[in-house]
């Protein structure tokens, strides 16, 4: 056994091993258990207890020349020499896709098949051609345990019209216990072990009763999950105002998130009714020709910083030429010279004449505006008198004697 193993230590040092001849092998000595000897006739003694047992010791075994092969490393190599191919899934036919793994490559496109996911077996549809994973890492990825076969495509339409019943018994039950939560969907797993139950609520709830009963009455493992308003319309479907099929339902795969503030850079009016969705929410089209209109202010604002550097940047001052000296011959400027800088000559004195005349006209609007300034102080400082008031003037009058009035006697005149 000793030579087995260093054999299999020291593979590619095997010595070679030939055969030898069974005439020429070498006997092993005898040896056996017998006490106080015995009667073995290759030992030639007779011994002293006949009656003991003779209990030859088993023979070694032979030395083979071919090493043991373990087969274990072989299935390991062969099991990491798989290849791994990523697929893309859809449940329930809807925008969003997951991305699943499987050993074999020959799933075609449109295809049914079942997945094994977080809530059991689901079944699903291929959307794209698989796609061979270089790495053959599978982290984050379902596995797709096989393609759908009939009875798989009959208990997935079977799973549709009991879905229809558990959701008229849980909504009976929510409407027994008086929960403040609208039902939206129920969903089976494919072996019928799960329900999972989407519901929206204003604030969370406490349906710990609600699920017992459930779970003794529909006899599977219950799920409450609960959404927002966004996936109940997804969910639940509907055309918008433009009169087509809701995005988040055709084609639309994560939300968005929009704000007023998209409506206000677009000029939309902000009404909430004409930019608001079946959801409650601002319209996810908001968010389509946003990009542009980004685009479109950052280019302004780059231009801007460029006016602005511009103007910032001050002018270089060129150094007047000096006047061309004569030469050393003595020979006189030539004309075209002389008339340069009799035109520069001119230019600066009508310069100056403009310059003078501006001043001039700046003088005297000036001492208009401070005469015509000091002419309404003067005006405004001067001392107003009062004004004397007439007393009327009395006329007295004569005593007179008021005659007295006669009593009414009766007597006619």
């Amino acid at each position: 056994m000793d030579e087995i193993i260093n054999n299999n230590q020291n593979k590619g040092q095997e010595p070679a091993v030939s055969p030898v001849p069974a005439e020429l092998a070498i006997k092993p000595a005898h040896s056996c258990s017998c006490s106080g000897g015995c009667n073995c006739p290759s030992n030639g003694q007779t011994g002293s207890n006949p009656l003991t047992q003779h209990i030859p010791l088993p023979p070694v075994p032979a030395v083979t020349s071919a090493p043991v092969v373990v087969a274990a490393p072989l299935v390991a190599a062969a099991a990491t020499a798989q290849q791994v191919f990523q697929i893309h899934v859809r449940f329930r036919d809807r925008c969003k896709l997951f991305n699943c793994f499987s050993y074999d490559g020959n799933i075609k496109e449109e295809s049914n098949c079942v997945v094994d996911s977080d809530d059991g077996p689901q079944f699903g549809q291929v959307v794209k051609i698989p796609k061979l994973i270089p790495d053959g890492k599978t982290d984050g990825l379902m596995k797709i345990l096989r393609v759908a076969t009939p009875d798989d495509v009959k208990h997935y339409y079977e799973n549709i019209q009991k879905e229809k019943e558990a959701y008229k018994s849980c909504q009976q039950k929510i409407e027994e216990k008086n929960l403040e939560m609208k039902l939206v969907e129920a969903d089976y797993s494919l072996d019928r072990s799960k329900i999972v139950f989407y519901f929206t609520a204003e604030k969370r709830m406490d349906f710990r009763e609600l699920v017992k009963d459930l779970a003794y009455l529909l006899k599977a493992r219950i799920e409450m999950r609960q959404i927002g308003v966004r996936d109940e319309a997804k969910m639940l479907g509907g055309y918008g105002c433009c009169g087509r099929e809701l995005c988040c339902v055709s084609f639309l795969k994560d939300f968005v998130p929009v704000t007023i503030k998209m409506a206000k850079e677009q000029h939309l009016p902000l009404n909430q009714t004409k930019i608001s969705g079946m959801c409650g929410r601002l319209m996810c089209c908001l968010a389509y020709e946003q990009g542009q209109y980004d685009s479109v202010k950052e280019a302004a604002l780059s231009n801007a910083r460029k006016l602005q550097e511009s103007k910032d940047v001050k002018p270089v001052q060129v150094p007047a030429r000096e006047p061309a000296k004569a030469s050393s011959t003595g020979s006189a400027p030539r004309p075209w010279q002389n008339n340069r800088k009799q035109q520069n000559s001119n230019q600066n004195n009508n310069h100056n004449k403009d310059r003078e005349q501006g001043k001039q006209n700046n003088q005297q609007q000036k001492s208009w505006y401070n005469s015509h300034h000091n002419k309404q102080n003067s005006n405004d400082n001067r001392q107003v008198k009062p004004v004397e008031t007439v007393k009327p003037v009395v006329v007295p009058v004569p005593n007179q004697t008021i005659p007295p009035v006669q009593g009414n006697t009766g007597e006619k005149k």
